[in-house]
Protein backbone atom coordinates (compact mmCIF):
# COMPACT_ATOMS: atom_id res chain seq x y z
CA UNK A 1 0.00 0.00 0.00
CA UNK A 2 2.06 3.27 -1.06
CA UNK A 3 1.68 6.21 1.04
CA UNK A 4 2.39 9.55 -0.86
CA UNK A 5 3.34 12.76 1.08
CA UNK A 6 0.10 13.96 1.34
CA UNK A 7 -1.33 10.92 3.00
CA UNK A 8 1.80 11.24 4.87
CA UNK A 9 1.01 14.71 5.85
CA UNK A 10 -2.57 13.69 6.49
CA UNK A 11 -2.02 10.45 8.68
CA UNK A 12 0.57 11.90 10.75
CA UNK A 13 -2.12 14.86 11.56
CA UNK A 14 -4.68 12.50 12.36
CA UNK A 15 -2.37 10.14 14.51
CA UNK A 16 -1.46 13.15 16.54
CA UNK A 17 -5.50 14.11 17.34
CA UNK A 18 -5.98 10.10 18.18
CA UNK A 19 -3.06 10.30 20.92
CA UNK A 20 -4.24 13.97 22.25
CA UNK A 21 -7.52 12.89 22.58
CA UNK A 22 -6.24 9.48 24.65
CA UNK A 23 -3.99 11.47 26.49
CA UNK A 24 -6.29 14.48 26.77
CA UNK A 25 -8.93 12.26 28.79
CA UNK A 26 -6.82 9.74 30.68
CA UNK A 27 -7.90 11.70 33.99
CA UNK A 28 -11.09 9.57 33.18
CA UNK A 29 -11.35 6.10 34.11
CA UNK A 30 -11.80 4.01 30.61
CA UNK A 31 -13.93 6.61 29.16
CA UNK A 32 -11.87 7.26 25.84
CA UNK A 33 -12.27 8.92 22.09
CA UNK A 34 -9.96 6.46 20.27
CA UNK A 35 -12.34 4.34 19.58
CA UNK A 36 -14.77 6.37 18.10
CA UNK A 37 -11.84 8.23 16.66
CA UNK A 38 -10.80 4.74 14.71
CA UNK A 39 -14.52 4.37 13.25
CA UNK A 40 -14.21 7.69 11.74
CA UNK A 41 -10.94 6.90 10.13
CA UNK A 42 -11.26 3.56 9.32
CA UNK A 43 -14.57 5.06 7.22
CA UNK A 44 -13.10 7.65 5.83
CA UNK A 45 -9.70 6.30 5.06
CA UNK A 46 -10.54 2.54 4.57
CA UNK A 47 -7.30 0.28 4.70
CA UNK A 48 -4.67 3.30 5.41
CA UNK A 49 -6.23 3.40 9.05
CA UNK A 50 -4.07 0.48 10.04
CA UNK A 51 -0.89 3.00 9.56
CA UNK A 52 -2.28 5.26 11.64
CA UNK A 53 -3.11 2.78 13.81
CA UNK A 54 0.30 1.32 14.14
CA UNK A 55 1.82 4.53 14.37
CA UNK A 56 -0.73 5.32 17.33
CA UNK A 57 0.54 2.62 19.55
CA UNK A 58 4.16 2.93 19.04
CA UNK A 59 3.26 6.95 20.39
CA UNK A 60 1.55 5.09 23.04
CA UNK A 61 4.56 3.04 23.98
CA UNK A 62 6.83 5.58 23.61
CA UNK A 63 4.77 7.90 26.16
CA UNK A 64 4.00 4.98 28.86
CA UNK A 65 6.48 2.89 28.00
CA UNK A 66 6.36 -0.68 26.47
CA UNK A 67 4.96 -3.87 28.24
CA UNK A 68 2.61 -6.66 27.26
CA UNK A 69 -0.56 -4.04 27.47
CA UNK A 70 1.20 -2.63 24.81
CA UNK A 71 1.03 -6.17 22.38
CA UNK A 72 -1.91 -6.31 23.16
CA UNK A 73 -2.67 -2.26 21.92
CA UNK A 74 -1.43 -3.71 18.29
CA UNK A 75 -4.11 -6.75 17.45
CA UNK A 76 -6.78 -4.94 19.53
CA UNK A 77 -6.98 -1.66 17.32
CA UNK A 78 -6.25 -3.85 14.28
CA UNK A 79 -9.14 -6.11 15.12
CA UNK A 80 -11.24 -3.69 15.69
CA UNK A 81 -10.64 -1.37 12.38
CA UNK A 82 -11.53 -4.97 10.54
CA UNK A 83 -14.38 -5.34 11.88
CA UNK A 84 -15.64 -1.66 10.62
CA UNK A 85 -14.45 -2.08 7.68
CA UNK A 86 -16.57 -4.95 7.07
CA UNK A 87 -20.04 -2.91 8.46
CA UNK A 88 -21.13 -1.15 5.46
CA UNK A 89 -23.74 1.44 7.69
CA UNK A 90 -24.55 5.02 8.27
CA UNK A 91 -26.26 4.39 11.11
CA UNK A 92 -25.37 6.22 14.47
CA UNK A 93 -27.43 3.31 16.58
CA UNK A 94 -25.61 0.88 15.22
CA UNK A 95 -22.11 1.98 15.41
CA UNK A 96 -23.11 3.08 19.23
CA UNK A 97 -24.11 -0.64 19.68
CA UNK A 98 -21.08 -1.52 18.14
CA UNK A 99 -18.26 0.60 19.99
CA UNK A 100 -20.12 -0.80 23.11
CA UNK A 101 -19.73 -3.97 22.72
CA UNK A 102 -15.74 -3.44 21.98
CA UNK A 103 -15.73 -1.49 25.29
CA UNK A 104 -17.08 -4.74 26.95
CA UNK A 105 -15.01 -7.11 24.94
CA UNK A 106 -11.72 -4.72 25.31
CA UNK A 107 -10.58 -6.44 28.60
CA UNK A 108 -11.14 -9.82 27.35
CA UNK A 109 -8.87 -8.92 24.28
CA UNK A 110 -6.33 -7.75 26.86
CA UNK A 111 -6.11 -10.77 28.38
CA UNK A 112 -4.92 -12.60 25.77
CA UNK A 113 -1.04 -12.52 26.29
CA UNK A 114 -2.11 -13.58 29.97
CA UNK A 115 -3.90 -16.75 28.81
CA UNK A 116 -0.61 -17.93 26.44
CA UNK A 117 2.01 -17.05 28.91
CA UNK A 118 0.40 -17.85 32.49
CA UNK A 119 -2.73 -20.46 31.26
CA UNK A 120 -6.42 -19.72 31.69
CA UNK A 121 -5.78 -19.07 35.45
CA UNK A 122 -4.21 -16.38 35.09
CA UNK A 123 -5.95 -15.12 32.00
CA UNK A 124 -9.32 -14.96 33.94
CA UNK A 125 -8.18 -13.14 36.65
CA UNK A 126 -7.01 -10.77 34.77
CA UNK A 127 -9.83 -10.45 32.78
CA UNK A 128 -12.36 -10.40 36.03
CA UNK A 129 -10.43 -7.87 37.79
CA UNK A 130 -10.99 -5.58 34.96
CA UNK A 131 -14.89 -6.35 34.33
CA UNK A 132 -15.88 -3.11 36.35
CA UNK A 133 -14.14 -0.83 33.86
CA UNK A 134 -15.30 -2.78 31.26
CA UNK A 135 -18.56 -2.02 32.30
CA UNK A 136 -17.58 2.14 32.51
CA UNK A 137 -15.83 1.44 29.03
CA UNK A 138 -18.52 0.05 27.47
CA UNK A 139 -21.21 2.99 28.56
CA UNK A 140 -18.32 5.52 27.77
CA UNK A 141 -18.24 4.23 24.20
CA UNK A 142 -21.85 4.02 23.68
CA UNK A 143 -23.03 7.99 25.02
CA UNK A 144 -19.48 9.35 23.25
CA UNK A 145 -20.71 8.03 20.02
CA UNK A 146 -24.42 8.44 20.09
CA UNK A 147 -23.37 12.03 20.90
CA UNK A 148 -20.49 13.09 18.77
CA UNK A 149 -20.50 10.68 15.92
CA UNK A 150 -22.36 12.93 13.19
CA UNK A 151 -20.91 16.01 14.24
CA UNK A 152 -17.28 14.88 14.48
CA UNK A 153 -17.60 12.70 11.24
CA UNK A 154 -18.72 16.42 9.65
CA UNK A 155 -15.99 17.88 11.52
CA UNK A 156 -13.21 15.68 10.06
CA UNK A 157 -14.63 15.41 6.56
CA UNK A 158 -14.16 19.43 6.00
CA UNK A 159 -10.78 19.32 8.60
CA UNK A 160 -9.40 16.49 6.36
CA UNK A 161 -10.43 18.38 2.83
CA UNK A 162 -9.05 21.52 3.99
CA UNK A 163 -5.57 19.63 4.60
CA UNK A 164 -5.46 18.10 1.88
CA UNK A 165 -5.86 21.20 -0.24
CA UNK A 166 -3.72 22.77 1.34
CA UNK A 167 -0.81 20.00 0.75
CA UNK A 168 -1.62 19.90 -2.66
CA UNK A 169 -1.84 23.05 -3.02
CA UNK A 170 1.93 23.38 -1.32
CA UNK A 171 3.27 20.17 -3.70
CA UNK A 172 1.73 21.72 -6.67
CA UNK A 173 3.88 25.05 -6.05
CA UNK A 174 6.82 23.66 -5.48
CA UNK A 175 6.84 21.29 -8.62
CA UNK A 176 5.69 25.01 -10.63
CA UNK A 177 8.56 26.48 -8.64
CA UNK A 178 10.75 24.36 -10.06
CA UNK A 179 9.61 24.87 -13.29
CA UNK A 180 10.18 28.38 -13.33
CA UNK A 181 14.14 28.12 -11.53
CA UNK A 182 14.53 25.61 -14.20
CA UNK A 183 13.64 28.69 -16.87
CA UNK A 184 15.52 31.21 -14.83
CA UNK A 185 12.38 33.26 -14.01
CA UNK A 186 11.60 32.17 -10.80
CA UNK A 187 8.02 33.24 -9.42
CA UNK A 188 5.84 32.60 -6.64
CA UNK A 189 2.06 33.36 -7.26
CA UNK A 190 -0.41 30.32 -7.46
CA UNK A 191 -3.99 30.16 -6.61
CA UNK A 192 -5.84 28.62 -3.31
CA UNK A 193 -8.54 26.99 -2.89
CA UNK A 194 -12.18 28.40 -2.07
CA UNK A 195 -14.08 25.14 -1.14
CA UNK A 196 -17.71 25.03 0.32
CA UNK A 197 -20.00 23.39 1.72
CA UNK A 198 -23.93 24.54 0.69
CA UNK A 199 -25.85 26.09 3.99
CA UNK A 200 -22.21 25.90 6.00
CA UNK A 201 -19.80 28.22 6.17
CA UNK A 202 -18.02 29.73 3.06
CA UNK A 203 -16.02 32.30 1.74
CA UNK A 204 -17.64 32.49 -1.51
CA UNK A 205 -21.45 32.22 -2.24
CA UNK A 206 -21.77 30.30 -5.76
CA UNK A 207 -25.65 31.04 -5.23
CA UNK A 208 -26.84 27.39 -4.56
CA UNK A 209 -29.05 25.82 -1.98
CA UNK A 210 -29.80 22.77 -0.75
CA UNK A 211 -32.93 22.96 -2.00
CA UNK A 212 -31.66 22.72 -6.15
CA UNK A 213 -29.82 19.02 -5.03
CA UNK A 214 -32.67 17.52 -5.85
CA UNK A 215 -33.06 18.90 -9.40
CA UNK A 216 -29.46 18.43 -10.32
CA UNK A 217 -29.39 15.14 -9.24
CA UNK A 218 -32.48 14.41 -10.94
CA UNK A 219 -30.46 14.49 -13.91
CA UNK A 220 -28.14 11.53 -13.39
CA UNK A 221 -28.91 8.38 -15.35
CA UNK A 222 -29.46 6.08 -12.61
CA UNK A 223 -31.71 8.44 -10.59
CA UNK A 224 -35.18 7.15 -11.88
CA UNK A 225 -34.02 3.84 -11.02
CA UNK A 226 -33.40 4.83 -6.96
CA UNK A 227 -35.80 4.07 -4.45
CA UNK A 228 -37.45 6.65 -2.93
CA UNK A 229 -34.96 6.60 0.34
CA UNK A 230 -31.73 6.70 -1.17
CA UNK A 231 -32.98 9.46 -3.52
CA UNK A 232 -33.44 10.97 0.32
CA UNK A 233 -30.11 9.56 1.16
CA UNK A 234 -28.42 11.04 -1.86
CA UNK A 235 -30.48 14.51 -1.60
CA UNK A 236 -29.15 14.51 2.10
CA UNK A 237 -25.54 14.18 1.77
CA UNK A 238 -24.94 16.00 -1.94
CA UNK A 239 -22.66 19.30 -1.19
CA UNK A 240 -22.09 21.82 -3.38
CA UNK A 241 -18.61 22.85 -3.96
CA UNK A 242 -17.05 25.93 -5.68
CA UNK A 243 -13.39 26.19 -7.05
CA UNK A 244 -11.72 28.96 -8.10
CA UNK A 245 -9.60 28.99 -11.36
CA UNK A 246 -6.33 26.88 -11.40
CA UNK A 247 -7.80 25.45 -7.72
CA UNK A 248 -6.41 21.50 -7.00
CA UNK A 249 -9.91 19.60 -7.35
CA UNK A 250 -9.00 16.17 -6.40
CA UNK A 251 -5.34 14.73 -6.66
CA UNK A 252 -3.70 10.77 -5.58
CA UNK A 253 -3.52 10.17 -2.30
CA UNK A 254 -5.79 13.09 -1.40
CA UNK A 255 -9.17 12.59 0.69
CA UNK A 256 -11.56 10.70 -1.36
CA UNK A 257 -13.79 13.44 -2.39
CA UNK A 258 -16.97 10.95 -4.22
CA UNK A 259 -18.52 11.49 -7.32
CA UNK A 260 -19.02 14.91 -8.63
CA UNK A 261 -20.75 16.51 -11.53
CA UNK A 262 -19.81 19.60 -12.88
CA UNK A 263 -22.57 22.66 -12.58
CA UNK A 264 -20.53 25.50 -13.62
CA UNK A 265 -17.15 25.91 -15.44
CA UNK A 266 -14.78 23.24 -16.80
CA UNK A 267 -12.42 20.88 -15.27
CA UNK A 268 -8.82 19.42 -16.94
CA UNK A 269 -7.96 15.89 -15.80
CA UNK A 270 -4.44 15.01 -16.03
CA UNK A 271 -1.66 13.01 -15.05
CA UNK A 272 1.39 13.81 -13.26
CA UNK A 273 4.67 12.13 -13.48
CA UNK A 274 7.63 12.58 -10.88
CA UNK A 275 9.75 15.04 -12.95
CA UNK A 276 6.47 17.29 -13.43
CA UNK A 277 5.28 16.62 -16.74
CA UNK A 278 1.16 16.32 -17.13
CA UNK A 279 -0.78 14.73 -19.70
CA UNK A 280 -4.38 15.96 -20.10
CA UNK A 281 -6.70 12.94 -20.04
CA UNK A 282 -9.91 14.94 -20.95
CA UNK A 283 -12.04 17.71 -19.43
CA UNK A 284 -15.34 17.81 -17.88
CA UNK A 285 -17.45 20.42 -18.97
CA UNK A 286 -21.24 21.49 -17.76
CA UNK A 287 -23.19 18.90 -16.83
CA UNK A 288 -20.98 16.04 -16.71
CA UNK A 289 -20.48 13.55 -14.01
CA UNK A 290 -16.76 11.69 -13.15
CA UNK A 291 -16.34 8.97 -10.96
CA UNK A 292 -12.16 8.76 -11.13
CA UNK A 293 -13.02 11.55 -7.66
CA UNK A 294 -14.34 8.21 -6.24
CA UNK A 295 -11.17 5.95 -6.39
CA UNK A 296 -11.78 4.41 -2.83
CA UNK A 297 -15.30 3.76 -3.79
CA UNK A 298 -13.63 2.12 -7.32
CA UNK A 299 -11.44 -0.70 -6.87
CA UNK A 300 -11.20 -0.81 -10.34
CA UNK A 301 -9.27 2.54 -10.28
CA UNK A 302 -5.57 2.23 -9.96
CA UNK A 303 -3.98 5.07 -11.33
CA UNK A 304 -3.47 8.35 -10.12
CA UNK A 305 -5.00 10.75 -11.33
CA UNK A 306 -5.30 15.36 -10.78
CA UNK A 307 -8.21 16.92 -11.36
CA UNK A 308 -7.83 21.00 -12.22
CA UNK A 309 -10.27 23.36 -12.36
CA UNK A 310 -9.54 25.31 -15.78
CA UNK A 311 -12.55 28.35 -14.77
CA UNK A 312 -14.14 29.28 -11.47
CA UNK A 313 -16.72 26.05 -11.12
CA UNK A 314 -19.48 25.17 -9.12
CA UNK A 315 -19.22 21.33 -8.53
CA UNK A 316 -22.20 18.92 -7.31
CA UNK A 317 -20.66 16.33 -4.92
CA UNK A 318 -22.46 12.80 -3.45
CA UNK A 319 -19.33 12.28 -0.76
CA UNK A 320 -17.55 8.70 -0.94
CA UNK A 321 -19.39 7.42 1.72
CA UNK A 322 -22.82 7.68 0.59
CA UNK A 323 -21.72 6.88 -2.93
CA UNK A 324 -20.40 3.79 -1.78
CA UNK A 325 -23.18 3.03 0.03
CA UNK A 326 -25.67 3.93 -3.21
CA UNK A 327 -23.53 1.09 -5.76
CA UNK A 328 -23.68 -1.43 -3.09
CA UNK A 329 -27.33 -0.97 -2.59
CA UNK A 330 -28.54 -0.23 -6.30
CA UNK A 331 -27.06 -2.12 -9.45
CA UNK A 332 -28.24 1.28 -11.88
CA UNK A 333 -25.91 3.31 -9.75
CA UNK A 334 -22.79 0.23 -10.28
CA UNK A 335 -24.02 0.29 -14.32
CA UNK A 336 -23.75 3.69 -14.51
CA UNK A 337 -20.25 3.54 -12.75
CA UNK A 338 -18.97 1.29 -15.16
CA UNK A 339 -20.64 2.78 -17.94
CA UNK A 340 -18.97 6.26 -17.19
CA UNK A 341 -15.97 4.62 -16.44
CA UNK A 342 -16.22 2.91 -19.92
CA UNK A 343 -16.75 6.46 -21.51
CA UNK A 344 -13.82 8.39 -20.16
CA UNK A 345 -11.51 4.96 -20.69
CA UNK A 346 -12.66 5.84 -24.42
CA UNK A 347 -11.63 9.37 -24.17
CA UNK A 348 -8.14 8.45 -22.55
CA UNK A 349 -7.08 6.02 -25.30
CA UNK A 350 -7.96 8.61 -28.39
CA UNK A 351 -5.73 10.99 -25.98
CA UNK A 352 -2.69 8.51 -26.03
CA UNK A 353 -3.68 7.76 -29.55
CA UNK A 354 -3.41 12.05 -30.55
CA UNK A 355 0.49 11.65 -28.43
CA UNK A 356 1.60 8.55 -30.45
CA UNK A 357 0.90 8.90 -33.59
CA UNK A 358 -0.56 12.44 -34.63
CA UNK A 359 2.09 15.07 -35.21
CA UNK A 360 2.23 18.66 -33.09
CA UNK A 361 0.46 20.47 -35.88
CA UNK A 362 -2.80 18.34 -36.05
CA UNK A 363 -3.02 18.38 -32.53
CA UNK A 364 -2.28 22.44 -32.05
CA UNK A 365 -5.24 22.83 -34.90
CA UNK A 366 -7.31 20.19 -33.38
CA UNK A 367 -7.04 22.19 -29.96
CA UNK A 368 -7.81 25.25 -31.56
CA UNK A 369 -11.23 23.82 -33.68
CA UNK A 370 -12.47 22.38 -30.69
CA UNK A 371 -12.33 25.57 -28.47
CA UNK A 372 -13.73 27.59 -31.05
CA UNK A 373 -16.36 25.02 -31.61
CA UNK A 374 -17.26 24.97 -27.72
CA UNK A 375 -17.11 29.02 -27.33
CA UNK A 376 -18.31 29.89 -31.18
CA UNK A 377 -15.33 32.57 -30.62
CA UNK A 378 -12.74 33.32 -33.09
CA UNK A 379 -10.57 34.54 -30.23
CA UNK A 380 -9.63 32.31 -27.76
CA UNK A 381 -8.37 33.28 -24.66
CA UNK A 382 -5.18 31.26 -23.72
CA UNK A 383 -1.87 31.17 -22.69
CA UNK A 384 0.80 29.08 -24.62
CA UNK A 385 1.86 27.51 -21.43
CA UNK A 386 -1.95 26.28 -21.12
CA UNK A 387 -2.07 24.94 -24.84
CA UNK A 388 0.55 22.91 -24.00
CA UNK A 389 -0.52 21.21 -20.95
CA UNK A 390 -4.03 20.38 -22.98
CA UNK A 391 -1.81 19.62 -26.12
CA UNK A 392 0.63 17.65 -23.76
CA UNK A 393 3.67 19.18 -25.75
CA UNK A 394 5.88 21.37 -24.39
CA UNK A 395 5.56 25.38 -24.33
CA UNK A 396 8.60 26.54 -26.53
CA UNK A 397 7.05 24.13 -29.12
CA UNK A 398 3.76 25.26 -29.22
CA UNK A 399 5.18 28.64 -29.79
CA UNK A 400 7.72 27.83 -32.83
CA UNK A 401 4.30 25.73 -34.28
CA UNK A 402 2.17 29.02 -33.61
CA UNK A 403 5.04 30.93 -35.67
CA UNK A 404 4.21 28.90 -38.24
CA UNK A 405 0.78 29.13 -38.43
CA UNK A 406 1.24 32.97 -38.47
CA UNK A 407 3.35 32.48 -41.75
CA UNK A 408 0.47 30.49 -43.09
CA UNK A 409 -1.79 33.61 -41.99
CA UNK A 410 -4.05 30.61 -40.06
CA UNK A 411 -4.03 32.74 -36.86
CA UNK A 412 -2.84 35.66 -35.04
CA UNK A 413 -1.22 35.79 -32.15
CA UNK A 414 -0.99 38.52 -29.12
CA UNK A 415 -0.51 38.41 -25.50
CA UNK A 416 -2.90 35.75 -23.97
CA UNK A 417 -4.88 35.60 -26.74
CA UNK A 418 -4.82 33.84 -29.83
CA UNK A 419 -7.33 34.84 -33.14
CA UNK A 420 -8.38 32.13 -35.72
CA UNK A 421 -8.47 33.72 -38.84
CA UNK A 422 -8.97 30.34 -41.19
CA UNK A 423 -10.74 28.34 -39.42
CA UNK A 424 -11.38 25.21 -42.61
CA UNK A 425 -7.77 25.94 -43.02
CA UNK A 426 -7.05 24.60 -39.35
CA UNK A 427 -9.77 21.79 -39.97
CA UNK A 428 -8.09 20.41 -42.97
CA UNK A 429 -4.28 20.12 -41.07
Amino acid sequence: MRMNTKMLVISSMLTALLFAGQVGMQFLPNIEIVTLLIILYTRTFGKRVFAIIYAFVMLEGLFYGFGIWWVSYLYIWSIFALVVLLIKSDSVILWSMISGIFGLCFGFLCAIPYFVTGGPGAGVAYWGAGLYFDLLHCAGNVLLCAVLYRPLYRVLSLLMAETQKAVSCCLRQGIDDHRQIRKGAFTNNYNRNIIFRSGGTSMKDTGYRESQAADMLSGLPFWEHLEHAQKKYAEDHAVFRHYGKGSMIYSSGSLCLGMACVQKGSVRVYLLSEEGREITLFRLEKGDPCVLSAACVISQITFDTYMEAEQDCDLLVIPAAAFRQLTEENIHVKCFVYELMTERFSSVMWTMQQILFAGLDRRLAGFLVQEYDRTKDPRIRITQEQIARQINSAREAVARMLRRFMTEHLVEVSRGVITLLDIDGLRQI
